[in-house]
């Protein structure tokens, strides 16, 4: 409001990015925790991969009218690109989640992938949890 954007129905939205991204945080934590018990590696390639994905994410510069072409299909398979937009969308653009629906699609089916590959890496692994640690 500051900054000169008033609070408007589009701002509804961030309950369901909130979700988007407790929902997407919570299947990347269970797989990488998982395997962070057998490989002690993890922690330190996800930290790399985090710094790398910062700079993926447009959160710090706009993405529209700066990259074109097919170098924008790269930015736009990172997740965390859906949601940073998503919020950019509904606090300063003013557009539904659902007027994006490709992007909403691939974001949702990367999610549920990654979760039932953690919910499956979790049930087969978690057992031998107790010898390793």
């Amino acid at each position: 409001m500051i900054g000169g954007f008033p609070i408007t129905i589009y701002s509804l939205q961030v309950i369901y990015y909130l979700v988007c991204l407790f929902v997407l945080l919570f299947a990347l934590s269970l797989l990488f925790s998982t395997l962070h018990v057998f490989v002690r590696d993890v922690g330190q390639i996800v930290s790399i991969v985090i710094q790398i994905g910062f700079w993926f994410t447009p959160i710090g510069w706009v993405f529209k009218n700066t990259i074109q072409g097919p170098v924008s299909v790269l930015f736009e398979m990172n997740p965390f690109f859906y949601i940073v937009e998503g919020y950019r969308d509904a606090f300063v653009y003013k557009v539904w989640f659902w007027e994006h629906p490709i992007l909403t699609a691939y974001f949702w089916i990367f999610v549920a992938v990654v979760f039932l590959v953690a919910i499956k890496s979790f049930n087969r692994l978690h057992s031998h949890f107790a010898d390793l640690i």
